[in-house]
């Protein structure tokens, strides 16, 4: 489970490093919202890995591989 935790933070992370970089770029401010969102997505991400970490095995990890490539 770390490393789909670590992943996903990654993942979380430079997709709203991304918006806050796009939102600067083209809007020249960055509204409280969407700073907001981007605490919200890496909280929720968080608390989905605590919640799941003592259930997760590798039957897991093959169901959500799969779901993550057909999504």
């Amino acid at each position: 489970m770390p490393q789909a935790y670590l992943v996903a933070s990654l993942g979380i992370m430079s997709a709203a490093i991304g918006l806050l970089v796009g939102e600067l770029w083209f809007a020249k401010v960055i509204p409280f919202s969407s700073i907001g969102w981007s605490w919200i997505y890496f909280v929720g991400i968080t608390l989905v890995m605590f919640i799941f970490e003592p259930f997760w095995n590798m039957k897991g990890q093959k169901w959500v591989t799969l779901l993550v490539v057909l999504g």
